[in-house]
């Protein structure tokens, strides 16, 4: 039986292209037990959708949809596959958050929930032997005009898992450049045990962190090292190693397997002393993102976030102390944030010493306790056709402004922080302090990125990086009055 997974096109790219790790890991998975897959990057191919489903001839599509970008490529391609009469499964985020504008049409058979490897193995197990599939757990589809969501699936013990067969997709395709060359995003947990109110986590993985083995993340990261010249690992992590074990254990594995790359990951500023630092460090640990959220003491209550903006400050210093460069996220436009608390936020962004201030506008994630309060309110309206899901790019555009400050405002706030991160001196390694480096290595992993599917695609994604590239300098140039409002000045972080 032969399965076909399609990762969308979204068609834009700030960076370089991420490889496809939930359907990377259901592939492997359904193949480890007999079946036939085969994934279709529309990304990263240049063949078109028809031929693709003539030579493969699957029985079952499943989409993947990540973000709401590849909304309108997941249509066309499901389009073409009931032309050819196969069963359609959509997947990924998009789907999962949006169960009811992603099933109000005639292309989508089913929508498997949250994570796929066990939903999908026992979906083709039931197509396999033509039973129907309607009764498992974790999926969604339409009968007779009423949505019908099953139960959620118990998690899969990560150990369960096969590590991932990277002869499904070339990993070099995906290596990026803009932190360190050869930079591949992995896994190594999922899930998070924290219920930040502006996070999804608490419906999406309910609040539980589970660890992968040490051992099977590192034999997949000596596969890339030893066959593919994989020289950098991103955690794509939730939260790595929530305890302080597994940090101490993951860092004593790779010392005693003598292995030489460099990672980075997502963590909180509260999480790692010096000395966990020190022992990261040694072990290639070389960049960390901290979600710093707020400079308001008030909105860290109220995003239930569990830390203080001392220890963001404080775990910046230790990172330059050590040797790691620190990535620090802030979030402005939360309901009901004041121009005073947004200005507190500006100020922590400033004074931090580090290179990579990242602001972001806020977004009302389904399944958040925000979300929930807004919807609840009659102050936001979840998004009821395919149309409006493909037009929520969150938190990179301000679509609705649900606090008390102007909208120009947030927006100059998030050009300048890009604008000042672009144009800095040095990069992610601390020992490069080349003028202009991370600027050369973002435009050099850009068009490696467009490069790859001919020249038409080429000049689509210099068009739209170019028009992003303008609308970010325009709004630092042509506001002078806000940015003196919120002391926007231009300082190079030593």
């Amino acid at each position: 039986m032969r399965i076909l997974f399609i990762v969308a096109s979204t068609g834009y790219y700030r960076s370089g292209l991420s490889n496809p790790l939930g359907v990377l890991s259901i592939a492997s998975y359904l193949q480890a037990h007999g079946y036939e897959v085969k994934i279709y990057d529309r990304n990263i191919e240049t063949a078109g959708i028809n031929s693709v489903f003539k030579t493969f001839n699957p029985d079952i599509v499943g989409v993947s949809i990540m973000s709401s970008r590849g909304v309108k490529d997941a249509v066309k391609v499901s389009k073409a596959g009931r032309k050819h009469g196969k069963i359609i499964v959509w997947g990924g985020q998009i789907p999962t958050m949006n169960i009811q504008p992603c099933l109000n049409n005639d292309f989508v058979d089913y929508i498997v929930m949250g994570e796929g490897e066990l939903t999908f193995l026992e979906f083709a197990d039931k197509i396999r032997r033509g039973e129907s599939p309607d009764a498992i757990d974790g999926i969604a589809y339409k009968r007779n005009g009423q949505i019908i969501t099953t139960k959620h699936r118990a998690f899969v013990n990560l150990d369960d898992l096969p590590l991932i067969d990277w002869t499904i997709l070339n990993p070099r395709d995906y290596y990026q450049k803009y932190i360190y060359d050869n930079l591949l995003y992995l896994f190594s947990s999922k899930g998070c045990p924290f219920n930040c109110s502006f996070c999804g986590n608490r419906d999406y993985h309910r609040c539980t962190h589970r660890r992968r083995p040490t051992d099977k993340t590192l034999d997949e990261i000596e596969n890339l090292v030893n066959n593919y010249g994989l020289k950098a690992v991103y955690f794509t992590d939730e939260l790595w190693c929530y305890k302080k074990e597994d940090v101490y254990e993951f860092c004593r594995r790779v010392k005693e397997r003598n292995m030489k790359f460099y990672w980075g990951c997502d963590s909180r500023a509260d999480q790692y002393t010096k000395e966990d630092l020190k022992l990261m460090h040694d072990a290639g640990c070389r960049w960390l993102l901290f979600g710093g959220e707020s400079g308001s003491e008030l909105m860290l209550k109220k995003m239930n976030k569990g830390i203080t903006t001392s220890k963001v400050e404080e775990a910046v210093e230790l990172c330059r102390e050590i040797g790691i460069a620190a990535i620090i996220t802030l979030i402005v436009g939360l309901p009901g944030e004041t121009v005073e608390e947004v200005m507190e936020t500006v100020s922590l962004g400033l004074r931090i010493r580090t290179k990579f201030v990242l602001f972001f506008h806020y977004f009302p994630t389904p399944g958040s306790d925000m979300h929930k309060e807004l919807v609840e309110s009659g102050l936001y309206k979840p998004p009821e056709s395919l149309e409006e899901v493909s037009k929520l790019v969150a938190m990179e555009s301000l679509g609705r402004n649900f606090s008390a400050v102007p909208s120009k405002d947030l927006i100059v706030i998030r050009c300048f922080f890009l604008w000042a991160a672009f144009i800095q001196n040095g990069s992610f390694d601390p020992a490069n302090n080349k003028k202009l480096a991370f600027a050369k290595e973002t435009v050099a992993d850009f068009i490696n990125a467009v490069s790859k599917k001919g020249i038409g695609y080429f000049l689509q994604g210099v068009y739209s990086a170019a028009k992003e590239f303008l609308f970010i300098l325009w709004h630092v140039i042509a506001y002078p009055g806000i940015r003196k409002k919120y002391g926007l000045y231009l300082r190079n972080k030593k």
